[in-house]
């Protein structure tokens, strides 16, 4: 028992003086954490802790400018369908002021005419008038006399 102590105790002793580190690199993760001297299982990159930060705050950029692009998809979605719904509403006001102006039209025809017959007639009862009054003054004379 007390030898496999000691040579435990050893082979410990050989391993911390030769500066060996066991690596426990995972293969499958993205990033892994290296220190320097360390051998790695795995290929890859190996980037400085700048680097690092400067990679990690355009990944969270482009993560934000992909939300903000969905925004302003989402925003154009809805003002086509704005422009769809406003151009229907014009199309109806359209045949609205289509009907009302066909509408004056036909009153306003309506009134000059019977605004040309009413001159006219207005016309004839003031002619009418003017021979009634001439008869009437006639008459009186024709009678007095």
């Amino acid at each position: 028992m007390f030898l496999k102590i000691t040579s435990i105790l050893l082979c410990t002793l050989v391993l911390f003086s030769f500066n060996i580190k066991p690596i426990y690199a995972d293969c499958k993760q993205p990033v892994t954490h290296l220190l320097k001297e360390e051998v790695t299982p795995c290929e890859g990159y190996l980037f400085s802790p700048e680097k690092e930060l400067e990679i990690r705050i355009k990944n969270e950029e482009y993560k934000l400018l992909m939300e903000q692009t969905k925004i302003y998809i989402q925003r154009i979605e809805l003002y086509k369908e704005q422009v769809k719904i406003t151009e229907e509403i014009a199309k109806k006001e359209a045949g609205k002021a289509e009907l009302w102006r066909d509408r004056a039209e036909d009153i306003t025809e309506k009134y000059v005419k019977q605004n040309n017959r009413q001159g006219w007639r207005d016309w004839v009862f003031f002619g009418a008038g003017i021979l009634t009054t001439a008869i009437a003054a006639w008459t009186v004379s024709q009678t007095t006399k």
